[in-house]
């Protein structure tokens, strides 16, 4: 596995790829952190990887939001498309052909230093081609909201704030991923504003 890393404020991100299939690369640019390029396959075993990003923010006793509890949804943008394509099976091929790739956003808020408050977790199949000859591509959200979460702020207890956006992506037989459409590779594009949480009107049962 590739990773690179960023420090912007009080905010630190980093970033990975897979290291050993070479074919997808992430850059930091003005406009937001792209993801790029295709991965090709041609082997009868399953192949496993990710590519995705960790943006960590920490709330220091100074910056800590009003004592109480709190709801934390940021939103992010996604731009983009992905495509996947699998080819012959049979005497021709591998046997199974598989391109697959699942979306995975969490968020987490811990004590600095300390235990886990709470997480959630939110998942989508963006791709999911099993037979010979199958490919498509799929949009990627666009402005959503990150699984939300309630939390307590305790006077004096600093925060730690993660939030992951990753991607799942299985390739068996004759097959490929990239990220663009059936018309060539263009870059997805992930934003993630300043982190920020809502008092919470009611405490949030457990």
């Amino acid at each position: 596995m590739s990773d690179q890393r960023t420090l912007s404020g009080n905010g630190e991100s980093h970033w990975w790829w897979p290291g050993h299939l070479f074919g997808l690369s992430l850059f930091d640019q003005s406009d937001g952190l792209q993801f790029r390029g295709q991965l090709d396959w041609d082997h009868g075993d399953l192949w496993f990887g990710s590519t995705g990003v960790t943006a960590v923010f920490g709330l220091g006793s100074d910056r800590l939001p009003r004592p109480g509890w709190h709801r934390s949804a940021p939103r992010v943008n996604l731009w983009g498309q992905v495509w996947g394509s699998t080819g012959a099976s049979g005497p021709f091929g591998f046997g199974d052909n598989w391109s697959k790739c699942w979306l995975h956003a969490n968020q987490k808020i811990s004590v600095a230093d300390g235990p886990m408050i709470n997480q959630a977790h939110w998942w989508d199949t963006l791709l999911s081609f099993e037979s010979a000859f199958e490919s498509g591509e799929r949009a990627l959200p666009g402005t959503f909201s990150l699984p939300e979460i309630a939390f307590e702020v305790v006077p004096g207890r600093p925060l730690v704030v993660e939030l992951e956006l990753r991607f799942d992506i299985q390739l068996q037989g004759s097959s490929a991923f990239r990220f663009g459409d059936s018309g060539g590779w263009t870059g997805a594009v992930f934003q993630t504003p300043q982190w920020s949480c809502v008092p919470q009107t009611c405490r949030v049962g457990r």
